[in-house]
This record gives C-alpha cells, sequence and structure tokens, in this order.
C-alpha cells in the first residue's frame, strides 16, 4: 500500500507536460481547433463526451478484446483532445469523466462478466470460459488504468490552481 501511495504521491510528470502544452495550445494547431478552443471550449466538450460516452456503451458490446481496444481507443482519443483543449473543464473531464466514469463502466462491465461466468460454469464450455477471463482481466486492467489518469489529472489541476 505504501509504494501504491509513493507513485501516486509522486506525480506524473508525462499527463502534467501533457497538460501544460495543451494549456499553451501546442498540441492540435490546426486553425479550426484553435478557434473552437478559444471561442467555444466547453460546449464543444459537453457535446464530445456525450458523443464518446455513447460511443463507448455501443462499443462495449463487441464482443472480447475487439470491444477493449475500441473502447479504450475512444478513451485515449477524448482524452488527448481535452488535453489538446487546455481549459480547466476539459482537464476535470479528463479527471472525472474519462477517469472516474470510465473505470465506474469498466467496473460495471467486469462486474457483468462475472455474472457470466457463473451462468456458463454449469454449462462446461471452456473454451467460452476462458476467453470470459481474458476479458475481465484486460476489463479490470482498463478500469485500473482510467482510474489512475483520473487520480494524476486530479492531482496536476490541484497544483496548477495553485491550490
Amino acid at each position: 500500500m505504501d509504494a501504491a501511495n509513493a507513485l501516486l504521491a509522486k506525480g506524473n510528470s508525462f499527463l502534467t507536460r501533457l497538460m501544460y502544452r495543451g494549456v499553451r495550445g501546442e498540441l492540435i494547431q490546426q486553425p479550426w481547433f484553435q478557434s473552437i478552443r478559444q471561442q467555444s471550449a466547453d460546449p464543444f466538450v459537453y457535446i464530445t463526451f456525450g458523443i464518446g460516452v455513447l460511443l463507448v456503451l455501443i462499443m462495449g458490446m463487441l464482443p472480447g478484446l475487439v470491444g477493449i481496444v475500441i473502447t479504450l481507443g475512444i478513451w485515449a482519443g477524448l482524452a488527448y483532445l481535452y488535453f489538446a483543449i487546455g481549459t480547466k473543464k476539459a482537464h476535470q473531464f479528463i479527471a472525472y469523466g474519462i477517469g472516474g466514469g470510465g473505470a465506474a463502466i469498466a467496473a460495471l462491465s467486469a462486474l457483468l462478466t462475472v455474472a457470466t461466468l457463473i451462468d456458463l460454469a454449469g454449462l462446461r464450455l471452456a473454451g467460452t470460459a476462458v476467453t470470459l477471463l481474458i476479458v475481465l482481466v484486460l476489463t479490470v486492467l482498463v478500469g485500473a488504468a482510467l482510474a489512475y489518469v483520473g487520480v494524476q489529472v486530479h492531482r496536476a489541476i490541484k497544483r496548477m490552481s495553485g491550490q
């Protein structure tokens, strides 16, 4: 437990540097993106987050590894987009929406996978059970990674805000 707390307390310089680069507008330098970033960043964050969550829920229904990879890609793409926007609201959506919400969705998926494994245990379908175990492990790992990113971004927000 002490090692985990030390790792969390250390901070993640990569994420912090990414946040600062986003604040300065260095991540996506396309003119259309810079105008959105300066004029209507908050509505853009709300709309893209709603679309992202909808896509994650739909793609999460894909079987096995394909669904996990696609949902992780959607979360990563949204996180990079929000780092590039660079506002405090965008960073909060990374910390609480993607980190917290993504971890919650992964936990729910893991719970449903365990329920499916319990149902299949009586049918003696070994191949399907092994596949579900692999999906379960990957889902838990993705959830833990999203939670870790959320905690790190939350801490960086506090440091950047001077609290």
